[in-house]
């Protein structure tokens, strides 16, 4: 709580949780919080009366194939360095099979995440490239990180194992996280067909905006939009000319 002279301008963020929602039923103001861009949902309440946030039946089917998919994948990679443990060596017909096995599951895995994760409807056909792009990253990330415990942390002392693993998986982290992102801008670029771009429009107003950029700006102001009844729409002019300016002249009709 704050002293305020009066009421910000510019609104106040509230998280629910607990006995919140039956505070807002008892000042009657639940039916309007719900009316509001953020969803409020009542959290899932146990026998003993503590309450937990909810997940839909769809999240919750999503996480656990996410999770049994990837287990599998694990599997697959490393199942050469599991065989090694018994003391045999699997062919070499079975090791490409088990990699490219494993490289498909994660292309389907990143395409299925995308699919149900995004809230427009994405086309999936527009999506092999960047999912396999993608589940190919992967699949090398988790092949350099056997390489690492297998041959850099092996032998080393408790000490300096301990810390190699915990900054090693800080960076593994980091690498699948930064894989993930980087194939959802490449499928977001593809999808809304953001290309090509201006280089010097980040930097100046005397630059003609190509289609993708003004497809870029449109994109970034139906974002702040807050309803489903709400239309925003875009329009561009003409950059002016200063004195010195030598805008090229747009060809074509």
């Amino acid at each position: 709580m704050e002293k305020t002279p009066r009421p910000r301008t510019e609104g106040y963020m509230i998280d629910f949780f607990g006995p919140g929602y039956d505070a807002a039923e008892a000042m009657g103001v639940l039916p309007w919080l719900r009316e509001l861009p953020s969803p409020i949902r009542r959290p899932w309440s146990s026998a003993c009366g503590c309450t937990a946030p909810c997940l839909p039946p769809t999240g919750l089917l999503f996480l656990s194939i996410l999770a049994v998919g990837l287990c599998v994948a694990t599997a697959l990679t490393t199942a050469e360095a599991a065989a090694g443990v018994f003391g045999t060596r699997l062919a070499t017909g079975i090791q490409v099979a088990a990699a490219l096995g494993a490289t498909v599951l994660n292309a389907a895995l990143l395409l299925l995440a995308y699919r149900v994760l995004t809230h427009r409807r994405l086309p999936a056909r527009k999506l092999y490239g960047a999912t396999l792009g993608g589940a190919c990253a992967w699949q090398v990330l988790q092949w350099g990180g056997s390489y690492y415990v297998e041959h850099v942390l092996r032998g080393a002392t408790a000490t300096y194992g301990m810390f190699g693993i915990v900054l090693g998986l800080l960076a593994w982290l980091y690498l699948g996280a930064l894989i993930f992102l980087t194939t959802a801008e490449v499928s977001s670029v593809r999808v809304m067909r953001l290309w090509p771009r201006s280089l010097l429009t980040p930097f100046t107003d005397q630059v003609l905006l190509s289609p993708g950029d003004r497809r870029a700006y449109r994109s970034y102001a139906e974002t702040e939009t807050f309803k489903g009844f709400q239309k925003v729409r875009v329009r561009f002019e003409p950059p002016t000319r200063t004195p010195g300016d030598d805008l090229p002249r747009e060809e074509g009709p």
